[in-house]
């Protein structure tokens, strides 16, 4: 679990989450929340679910990982951000 403040830094995020994605076995087990009387945005100034979005496209996943979490042998990590994205609401709470 881990609770965010008022900005979304990308660097930050990515690295704190990758290091999630280690240390777990499945998606289940991680849960981000966020303040919402902080109301985190991106750095332009877009939405929280716009700006978790963006971030998400961005990590850098493998096909392993997305093995890991998908529990297939013919998945690829684009398969793995789209199990991000659908599970978004599960993993970020505001």
């Amino acid at each position: 679990m881990y609770a965010y403040g008022d900005r979304l830094e990308c660097q930050n995020f990515q690295a704190q989450f990758m290091k999630d994605l280690d240390q777990v076995n499945s998606l289940d087990q991680i849960k981000w929340i966020f303040e919402p009387a902080k109301n985190p945005t991106g750095k332009a100034g877009t939405s929280f679910k716009d700006a978790m979005m963006q971030q998400i496209d961005e990590l850098p996943v493998t096909d392993d990982m997305a093995e890991k979490f998908l529990k297939k042998s013919d998945v690829s990590a684009a398969d793995l951000k789209m199990v991000l994205e659908v599970k978004f609401d599960d993993i970020f709470k505001r």
